[in-house]
């Protein structure tokens, strides 16, 4: 694409979770800023994926469907190098799958449960990683405050409206449980 120094460097850390050409004051100004996040690969890059893949393949119901779609998201997890918070998300979507094809269509805490036992069996080392600890505690903080939140305004006749609203609490769910996180780790 014409991506050249820092341009290119931000481009493939936000997409293959590659941060080696990342120079310090990059890092640094997105530190700062509070945006760190964006620069790794996360559970959110792997939602916009399935979302377009369920989109392209069809219906969730379709089993063959789910299994393209599920290769294709390990696939693109094996494509990042497998980081803990690339690794929950394949794994919640993949049990997401399994229940949707089941006629259970939702996450729950009971999946981002499964995720983590289904994780530490294979690496208990995930524990100790910032990456597993921010990741799932985001997803608990999403999993349990969004809808609390989302439902403080009357609903507003207003898809756009909505639509922001929505991620903004998603955000602010998320925000919550892993400020504790962001300030030990990296005192900001």
């Amino acid at each position: 694409l014409g991506l050249v120094g820092q341009a290119y460097a931000v481009v493939a850390a936000m997409t293959l979770g590659d941060k080696s050409e990342i120079d310090k004051t990059t890092k640094d100004v997105y530190s700062i800023t509070g945006a760190s996040h964006t620069l790794a690969v996360s559970g959110l890059h792997l939602g916009v994926i399935y979302a377009i893949l369920t989109f392209l393949f069809g219906r969730r119901k379709r089993l063959l469907g789910q299994i393209v779609i599920l290769l294709l998201i390990w696939l693109y997890a094996a494509l990042t190098g497998f980081s803990s918070s690339v690794v929950r998300a394949a794994t919640m979507l993949t049990l997401y799958s399994i229940g949707s094809l089941a006629g259970e269509d939702k996450l729950s805490i009971n999946t981002l449960c499964v995720a983590a036992f289904i994780m530490l069996l294979i690496k208990s080392t995930y524990l100790w990683d910032i990456s597993f600890q921010m990741s799932f505690m985001a997803m608990v903080g999403i999993l349990l405050l969004y809808i609390h939140f989302y439902h403080l305004l009357p609903h507003i006749n207003n898809k756009f409206f909505n639509a922001l609203w929505g991620m903004f609490c998603i955000s602010l769910s998320a925000q919550i449980l892993t400020f504790p996180l962001v300030a030990y780790y990296f005192g900001r």
